[in-house]
């Protein structure tokens, strides 16, 4: 794979980061891959080979290029990290990976000083990400240099040409949530628009081995303004799976200039949301939805709507999530469609959550919903 005509250009209202991205030994057409934020940003973006390295490399390597040679100066310090997730992804999956594709920089390799910045992290309005900033922001000062200053949220476009209108398109459905957080916390909103997901294309390869450098890499792009990045960990030391984003994945696509902190892996999901759920503006904002990733609503029917109002009122804080959950139900029919759509059977962490939900319930006033989630949970050990 070759990473070239790396560059930043303002144009019709946005700003963005670009390079060429061409295959040697694959037969596909090269890309055009970008990041792209609104103009007024452009001071916070940054066209660093080092992003594109972490964006690039995993792709390049699941299918058998043999080189990775980046336009420009790489760090030295990244590329010896990047070694650790390799060894990792080699180990849990043998049979995906060969030989991982040599780096190279046509500029040669020199580490560079972090900005005099702070943090940016990514918000989705998720749980995971709800509570990175909710942490931060109750335990960190806000002129500390680990403090979160901005949060990104970024949609998905295969459009290759610059677009405001795309832009605010795509990222309009979830910025009423993403501001009225933000607007409470004072951080500043970064809408991402990108089309780096077509280096894989490909939702398994995301969620077992990618997504947590594809993250990484998006928050790199901004180390013009900030030193570093925060990627909210989907999981706990009580789920220790090989997972795309990982305490042992993430924090090593940091560079000497910009560090990529892997958050919160010490908190277990319930506590996470008890912490959002202490936040009313937090818990009145919650976007979890598996139908409807625009950010829009909940839908209130998939697994991860199901699971948080299962929780939320398992801690008793069912009734000021309404906003977040507008017309939703929590009845034992609801819960016996976890069952009738196979939705947790092969996923004991998920079990896992249920079940402990389940006293919560009983001591909250829902013992019909948790009569018919032991039943569920039985079920699905079967």
């Amino acid at each position: 794979m070759i990473v070239s005509d790396i560059r930043k250009r303002c144009e019709g209202g946005v700003a963005r980061v670009e390079a060429r991205v061409a295959w040697e030994y694959v037969d596909a057409p090269p890309l055009l891959a970008y990041v792209e934020t609104l103009d007024t940003l452009a001071s916070a973006l940054t066209p660093d080979p080092n992003a594109f390295l972490v964006a690039c490399l995993l792709p390049a390597w699941r299918l058998g290029e043999r080189r990775l040679r980046i336009e420009g100066e790489l760090c030295p310090v990244l590329c010896e990290r990047v070694k650790t997730p390799l060894g990792m992804l080699r180990r849990w999956h043998p049979d995906d990976f060969g030989a991982p594709p040599a780096i190279e920089a046509t500029r040669g390799f020199a580490t560079r000083t972090p900005v005099r910045g702070q943090a940016i992290s990514l918000l989705s309005c998720g749980i995971d990400s709800l509570a990175t900033l909710r942490w931060n922001v109750l335990h960190v000062p806000c002129d500390h240099p680990d403090a979160i200053r901005a949060c990104a949220y970024f949609e998905l476009d295969e459009s290759e040409e610059p677009s405001l209108e795309r832009l605010q398109l795509l990222t309009g459905p979830r910025e009423p949530v993403i501001r009225a957080v933000e607007a409470e916390t004072g951080v500043e909103p970064i809408p991402i628009r990108t089309n780096l997901w077509w280096l894989a294309d490909d939702g398994r390869f995301s969620t077992e081995k990618w997504h947590g450098a594809f993250l990484a890499s998006l928050v790199s792009f901004f180390a013009a303004r900030f030193r570093q990045g925060y990627v909210a960990s989907s999981h706990s030391p009580a789920v220790v799976q090989p997972w795309g984003s990982h305490p042992l994945i993430d924090p090593h696509f940091s560079s000497a200039h910009f560090r990529v902190e892997h958050d919160l892996f010490s908190m277990d999901r319930i506590d996470k949301l008890a912490l959002v759920a202490d936040w009313p503006t937090g818990l009145a904002n919650i976007r979890v939805c598996q139908n409807d990733d625009t950010g829009r609503h909940n839908c209130g029917t998939c697994e991860k709507c199901i699971r948080t109002l299962v929780q939320l009122a398992a801690l008793g804080k069912l009734e000021g999530a309404a906003a977040s959950f507008p017309g939703a139900q929590l009845t034992p029919e609801l819960i016996m469609t976890i069952e009738e759509y196979d939705m947790i059977k092969g996923y004991p962490y998920y079990i896992a959550w249920y079940s402990a939900a389940i006293p919560g319930l009983r001591d909250h006033g829902h013992r019909d919903v948790a009569d018919a989630l032991k039943v569920v949970v039985a079920a699905a050990r079967d």
